[in-house]
């Protein structure tokens, strides 16, 4: 038994109310679970002694030993009683906090009693008499109240009193009357309080003295605040007033002394703090007389008054409970296939809000962001859209010679027709389009006219021819730039005979082949379906004066490859090329003629099984006889005439004059998926709640808050991250179910779909 995992609680953290809740109650919920293993125990421990627990020989023997298990599992269970007693007050501590508090304070009126004492009169008659008044004392209580962001005015008052001695020869008689007052004052730009205490000595045979009355008025606030706003209302205290008459009084003496004591008033300073609070106090004014009488006879009467303020505080409670709060989670998938094997990935949204929104159904909207490219890329090298064509022909300006008695030709052909000289004769089966820059196909729409429902042309494609003539250069220059493989800087053709590379790891080669370009035999090439060889025809191995060197397969001449490998594992660059017939063709799965399907299917309407000659095997990228400039730097020329070459994979040519002949024949055959890299596809899933201005990727919960009454909007966004193009895309939604489909996504592409509820 474990306890709950408890988040590491760094500087950086951040829980919410709802989070904090749950983990306190697992915290109970674990600590109930383990009480209930320790009942448990007690019960097998009954079960042991009784001998009823299967397993155990524990028995009893004698009355005494039940007794003592008893008391044993008494005393547990007393103990288990206690905790889920400390469990309790935890659970009704942990519901508090779903509850949020409002104070307000209300008003308070206090009014001082008023109090009056009157002293006995006395008469005193002697020789020499001394009367001292008493002092008196006025202390103004303090009031703090605190409450957050606060400004703080003390006020302070001060006292003086002034005292007079009379002395004369008869008794002295002493009237003092005073008044203390305590105040008590609030949140202050406070004014100062003064108390001044006269003192008066009159001399006469009667003397009857009056003193003045007063008035105090002061507020005084008492404010509790709890996680809620606080509104103080004001507080009045008024203090009675107070008369005090002191009784005519006469006295006779030779001589008297009287001392009038000074009077000092001391008031505390009041310390307010207030929330954006302002409060005045009242100014509260004290006078105190005192008056001493000197005669013969005399009659005291003093009187003292006494006013005690109180306060009184009174504190409202206010309960809200907090509304539950609720997260909603949605997963986004997509997931498309590549040769045979599909590959996906998924996001998450989360949203929250205090009520299911009411959901009715979706409307669902498609944007293309980015079609991507849908260049081939093989061994590291960029071919551009070349491998999706049988045959690139990007001059031919001196002959574009395509001529009958063939087996026939299978894949789309791309033609430069504005500067191709082009020519036909004879019959020439063949199942494809003919793409070109030019208004018509001059000459070889009778191809397409010789091959109704499997030919077809398409005219006026400027920029495919562009794209495509750049996409050769580019590869030329790629390739000429790559270094050799260690052992395969200068080697013979016929070397490569044998040549083994299977070992469970996609490696590319770079092969200078410089010698041995009269080709006719089999060179078998064995290796792993993900291995890409390069081969450099050149005689010198110096690509920067042209390739030197017409390569010329006859008699059967062929590079099988065998194993994992494909004729598409393979691209060549050459000068100029030639062909002769004679020999055997390559056995299966070698393609055996103008068939569909990458060589592997039917074979067209009008064509035949190939019978010798000599195969170019894999895409080769040539520029002709290097004698002239072309684009790029390249240095191009003409081809030599081919009589049964047999092309298996594809033909991109710079050249300037070639003529397929009597039994040319080609088969297109599509990039080895193995060497084209890894495929990866990303979706990119949001939400938004306040129609589509923002939008939020909200992995984890709880989101952004969903106002009661709204509908919150999804957003997929999918990206081919890979090299290499993705088939048959569907993208789902866990709760909304399938949210659209792309049947291809080229490497970079991105599409975006958006699920809009209503």
């Amino acid at each position: 038994m474990s306890f709950p995992n408890i988040p590491n609680v760094t500087p950086d953290i951040e829980l919410t109310r709802e989070q904090v809740v749950n983990l306190l109650l697992a915290s109970i919920a674990f600590e109930e679970l383990g009480l209930a293993h320790i009942i448990n125990a007690e019960a097998e421990k009954i079960q042991a002694i009784l001998g009823t627990l299967p397993g155990s020989n524990v028995l009893a023997q004698d009355i005494q030993d039940l007794l003592d298990v008893n008391a044993s599992v008494n005393n547990m269970l007393q103990t288990v009683a206690k905790k889920e007693m400390l469990l309790t007050f935890k659970l009704e501590d942990i519901l508090q906090i779903l509850t949020e508090t409002t104070t307000s304070s209300s008003t308070t009126t206090t009014t001082s009693s008023s109090t009056t004492t009157t002293s006995s009169s006395t008469t005193t008659t002697s020789s020499s008499t001394t009367t001292t008044s008493s002092s008196t004392t006025t202390t103004s209580s303090s009031t703090t109240t605190t409450s957050s962001s606060t400004t703080t005015t003390s006020s302070s008052t001060t006292t003086t009193s002034s005292s007079t001695t009379t002395t004369s020869s008869s008794t002295t008689t002493t009237t003092s009357s005073s008044t203390t007052t305590t105040s008590s004052s609030t949140t202050t730009t406070s004014s100062s309080t003064t108390t001044t205490s006269s003192s008066t000595t009159t001399t006469s045979s009667s003397t009857t003295t009056t003193s003045s009355s007063t008035t105090t008025t002061s507020s005084s606030t008492t404010t509790t605040s709890s996680s809620t706003t606080t509104t103080s209302s004001s507080t009045t205290t008024t203090s009675s007033s107070t008369t005090t008459t002191s009784s005519s009084t006469t006295t006779t003496s030779s001589s008297t002394t009287t001392t009038s004591s000074s009077t000092t008033t001391t008031s505390s300073s009041t310390t307010t703090t207030s929330s954006s609070t302002t409060t005045t106090s009242s100014s509260t004014t004290t006078t105190s007389s005192s008056t001493t009488t000197t005669s013969s006879s005399t009659t005291t009467s003093s009187t003292t008054t006494t006013t005690t303020e109180t306060t009184t505080s009174t504190t409202s409670t206010t309960s809200t409970t907090t509304t539950p709060q609720l997260i909603f989670q949605n997963i986004g998938d997509a997931s498309g296939e590549f040769d045979g094997v599909t590959y996906s990935d998924s996001d998450t949204a989360y949203y929250n809000s205090n009520t299911v929104p009411e959901i009715n159904s979706y409307d669902i909207s498609q944007t293309v962001i980015n079609e991507g490219s849908e260049d081939v890329v093989i061994g590291g090298v960029n071919l551009g859209e070349l491998p999706e064509y049988l045959f690139f022909f990007a001059d031919g300006s001196t002959d574009a010679n395509w001529q009958g008695a063939t087996k026939g030709y299978v894949g789309d052909v791309a033609v430069d027709g504005i500067q191709a000289s082009e020519r036909t004769s004879g019959s020439v089966p063949y199942a494809g389009t003919i793409y070109t820059n030019d208004t018509t196909l001059d000459a070889w729409q009778d191809i397409v006219d010789q091959n109704p429902g499997q030919a077809s042309g398409s005219t006026e494609n400027v920029q495919l021819i562009s794209d495509l003539e750049s996409d050769l250069v580019s590869a030329f220059q790629q390739i000429n730039a790559l270094p050799a493989t260690t052992g395969f800087t200068s080697v013979a053709s016929t070397s490569l005979d044998g040549l083994n590379t299977q070992n469970g790891i996609d490696e590319v080669y770079v092969i200078n082949v410089t010698s041995g370009f009269n080709v006719s035999s089999k060179i078998n090439i064995t290796g792993d379906p993900g291995d890409v060889f390069i081969l450099r025809w050149d005689t010198d191995a110096n690509p920067a004066n042209g390739y030197q060197g017409e390569v010329k397969f006859q008699s059967g001449g062929a590079i099988v490859p065998l194993g994992g490998l494909t004729p598409t594992n393979f691209i060549h660059v050459a000068g100029d090329i030639n062909a002769s017939g004679g020999g055997t063709t390559p056995l299966p799965p070698y393609p055996q003629g103008p068939r569909y399907d990458d060589g592997q299917g039917a074979l067209i309407n009008g064509g035949s099984d190939f019978s010798g000659g000599g195969f170019f095997t894999g895409y080769w990228l040539t520029t002709g006889d290097p004698t002239v400039a072309g684009p790029g730097g390249l240095l191009i020329g003409e081809t030599q005439p081919l009589s049964n070459a047999i092309f298996v994979g594809g033909w991109y040519t710079l050249t300037t004059k070639f003529s397929m002949t009597s039994g040319t024949s080609g088969v297109y055959v599509s990039p080895n998926p193995d060497t084209q890299g890894t495929p990866s596809i990303d979706i990119l899933k949001e939400v938004s709640v306040d129609d589509g201005v923002t939008w939020q990727d909200a992995n984890t919960p709880v989101g952004p808050f969903l106002t009661p009454g709204t509908k919150p909007q999804f957003r997929y966004t999918i990206t081919n991250t890979g090299d290499t193009p993705l088939n048959n895309i569907v993208i789902s939604d866990d709760v909304i179910g399938q949210i659209g489909t792309i049947p291809v996504l080229n490497p970079g592409g991105v599409y975006q779909f958006v699920a809009d509820a209503n």
